[in-house]
């Protein structure tokens, strides 16, 4: 009876084996699922920026500047969306503990300017506008696409909270020192 007992009982361990064997079944399959949309966006996102590279130097007719504005537009937002998947990659590295973020040297005028550009069709249709009061010249070492995607996101939200027509939504960046560490304070006004 002892043995029949003894035999009929799991020991903790293996079960906790089961159990890492099943979350990591899981996470294999979600980072397959991951990789496999990673691909699958690469090709229409180029195939969107080739076409409309195609139109902007006037291969299929005649652009206004207004059009080939537009179209830059687009171009640009491709190519931050092109960004994103392969951020996407790097965040599968993360997952696997071997991530490090890409650190540059940036103009934060040109980030705050791309970050626009993503928003300003929203801006347009929804007749706001935003002012800059930003130091000419401002560098700093960051990862560009995470620093612009955080910029985007709090201007969608200014842009969503502001009033329609003639709302304006302001951005201010301030130099600090803190610690005699250089720091910049971004901050946006709605």
């Amino acid at each position: 009876e002892k043995e029949s007992r003894s035999a009929s009982t799991v020991p903790a361990d293996l079960i906790s084996l089961m159990e890492y064997h099943s979350l990591k079944q899981k996470y294999d399959q979600k980072a397959q699922i991951l990789s496999t949309v990673i691909h699958d966006l690469k090709s229409p996102l180029a195939s969107i920026r080739g076409y409309t590279e195609v139109i902007i130097h006037g291969l299929s007719g005649p652009v206004t500047p207004d059009m080939k504005k537009q179209l830059e537009t687009v171009v640009a937002n491709t190519q931050r969306l092109a960004r994103m998947v392969d951020s996407l990659l790097e965040y599968e590295e993360y997952d696997r503990s071997s991530y490090v973020a890409k650190r540059e040297t940036i103009d934060l005028i040109t980030v705050l300017e791309e970050a626009k550009m993503s928003v300003l069709p929203q801006m347009i249709h929804r007749g706001q506008k935003i002012l800059y009061f930003v130091p000419e010249s401002v560098e700093l070492v960051a990862n560009q696409e995470l620093i612009i995607r955080a910029i985007q996101n709090i201007l969608d939200n200014a842009i969503k909270y502001t009033p329609l027509e003639r709302g304006e939504i302001e951005l201010y960046v301030e130099e600090k020192r803190i610690d005699r560490q250089p720091v910049l304070i971004i901050t946006i006004k709605d």
